[in-house]
């Protein structure tokens, strides 16, 4: 027996112990990891389960105080709802946040990003109400004034967003393109003027913005071309393209490249045989040996941020500029058309 027996001063009992004590280390570590990472994934699991069964707004605020995902976390998410179109969650979050932000300044910017969203979902009423809200304690904030003129801007209420370039003005912002824009609105949206009436204004004020060179060739085409600017054909290609042989003034036409390019393609003049532009090129070609099989379609895009748009817009839709789009044309399958498409 005395032949098993390891004396503690041998050195083979103090390697045993050294082994002993890093498994016993190394099976402590192993399950404790286990066990925080299981706890871990239920704790994430259940915040899941909560957030897919859409819990209510006393559900969520309470998950929100309490829980250990940090405010910045929770924007992100909401963020994330509001990019994906799910508006209605990401409002009950932001919602949440500002009823459980206890800092002036936190709570200021969940306001305007809450507005955002109501803006982006279309509740406008709502979104206004916030953006109140929010400018009672800082009526200074240019983000959130520059969004309460979208706002009535959307609501068609333009006496009101003028109000509001006056206070921007204060804070000594260029505001001049949304003063004329805004005016040009209303003047349009005016139901107590006649067409005639309006078209007078535009030429008098000289305003060359889109909606107005619109209104103008679609109301009265002949006043439009005097008025009208061969520097901007460029930009109302789409415009111009619309027109009916009647409502074309050939003497501009015939005096300008891209105006003759453009009629040439049509079928309505026979000015040139080529031009640079290759869309307008190719459709001359074809017009040529008597083949009307193609046309011009148009996409908008905005030189400020580059987003492009299969629809026409006075202010780009994602940066806000105004006027900032150009036209960019291709070619596409002919349609036979008969009328105006104003």
């Amino acid at each position: 027996m005395d032949t098993l027996f390891i004396e503690f001063r041998d050195p083979l009992f103090g390697i045993i112990l050294f082994f002993a004590l890093i498994f016993i280390v190394s099976f402590v570590s192993y399950w404790a990891t286990r066990i925080r990472t299981k706890e871990d994934s239920e704790q994430i699991s259940r915040f899941l389960n909560s957030l897919s069964s859409s819990p209510s707004y006393q559900e969520l605020k309470q998950e929100i105080e309490h829980s250990c995902i940090s405010d910045k976390l929770w924007l992100q998410i909401a963020q994330s709802y509001s990019s994906n179109g799910e508006t209605q969650m990401a409002i009950q979050i932001y919602q949440a946040l500002c009823d459980s932000s206890k800092s002036t300044e936190q709570k200021s910017h969940l306001l305007i990003l809450l507005a955002r969203t109501y803006f982006k979902a279309g509740f406008l009423q709502r979104c206004e109400k916030t953006l109140l809200e929010m400018l009672a304690r800082r009526p200074r904030t240019v983000e959130a004034l520059k969004l309460l003129l979208l706002t009535y801007e959307k609501m068609k209420l333009y006496d009101k967003a003028l109000e509001i370039t006056v206070v921007l003005n204060e804070l000594e912002l260029y505001i001049q393109d949304e003063i004329l824009h805004l005016n040009t609105l209303k003047l349009l949206e005016d139901l107590t003027l006649s067409a005639e009436q309006k078209c007078t204004y535009i030429v008098k004020q000289n305003l060359h913005s889109r909606r107005a060179l619109e209104y103008l060739f679609v109301n009265n085409a002949h006043l439009a071309w005097s008025h009208f600017n061969v520097q901007d054909a460029k930009k109302i290609t789409d415009i111009l393209w619309s027109l009916n042989k009647e409502s074309l003034n050939l003497d501009i036409i015939s005096s300008d490249e891209y105006l003759s390019g453009l009629y040439s393609a049509k079928g309505y003049v026979d000015f040139v045989k080529s031009t640079l532009v290759f869309e307008l090129d190719v459709l001359i070609k074809l017009r040529t040996h008597d083949i009307e099989m193609a046309s011009l379609q148009f996409e908008y895009r905005c030189t400020n941020c580059a987003h492009m748009s299969l629809f026409a817009q006075a202010r780009c839709s994602k940066c806000n500029k105004i006027d900032s789009t150009i036209v960019d044309i291709s070619l596409t399958q002919g349609r036979h058309e008969t009328s105006n498409t104003f």
